[in-house]
């Protein structure tokens, strides 16, 4: 049986995430099942280039803030065109989420060997933590781009934009292979805060293992 989070009640209570659920929910937040095919050109800032990367992956970390509560882990994530492969630990190892798929259907298995499908990411979200979050955004923020799907606000041509009610800002960024990428990345909504911390990033990835 799988157990659904309303995330509403858990930021009402500042209680509501354990450990493991908070875990699930970092996983579950990074997917980014679908297609990376851009609809309508991006704005011409430093870091619209970015679109044109399609094979990478990143090694990192990640935290969540509600108020009072705070959550990490550590991100491994590797995409190659629609697939995908991210992994997700806890702090000194304690539990473990590996989450994989394309754009036609999305897997999670935890750290229990429970195992999760769904046709896409919004609705495995929907289905494991009863809350929305803008997962098809979220493969362009990591590189520093707003979604070309849906319209957005550029506040300022580098470092920040706003999409979807959230707010994103990128205060460092890192030249890899004559590429601007983020290696902070801060998406705020009240009153959710997620940090990304980007250790290292590759270009050129081994694309076999997927």
């Amino acid at each position: 049986m799988t157990t659904v989070i309303n995330i509403g009640q858990c930021f009402q209570q500042r209680r509501g995430l354990t450990g493991q659920q908070a875990l699930l929910m970092l996983v579950i937040v990074l997917m980014s099942a679908c297609s990376t095919t851009p609809q309508k050109p991006l704005p011409p800032t430093q870091l619209a280039e970015n679109i044109n990367i399609r094979n990478w992956s990143i090694q990192g970390k990640i935290g969540l803030k509600d108020g009072k509560e705070a959550h990490s882990a550590y991100l491994n994530w590797l995409q190659c065109e629609d697939d995908y492969d991210i992994r997700v630990t806890g702090p000194f190892g304690q539990g473990a989420a590996h989450l994989f798929g394309n754009d036609k259907l999305a897997s999670l298995k935890t750290a229990d060997s429970r195992m999760s499908y769904a046709q896409n990411a919004e609705r495995l979200l929907s289905r494991q933590l009863g809350w929305s979050f803008p997962v098809t955004e979220l493969l362009y923020w990591l590189r520093g781009i707003p979604s070309p799907l849906i319209s957005y606000d550029i506040q300022n041509q580098l470092t920040s934009f706003q999409q979807s009610d959230w707010q994103l800002s990128f205060p460092r960024l890192k030249t890899v292979d004559n590429y601007q990428l983020p290696t902070k990345i801060v998406a705020s909504k009240e009153p959710l805060k997620i940090t990304l911390i980007v250790r290292q990033w590759q270009l050129q990835p081994d694309c076999s293992k997927l």
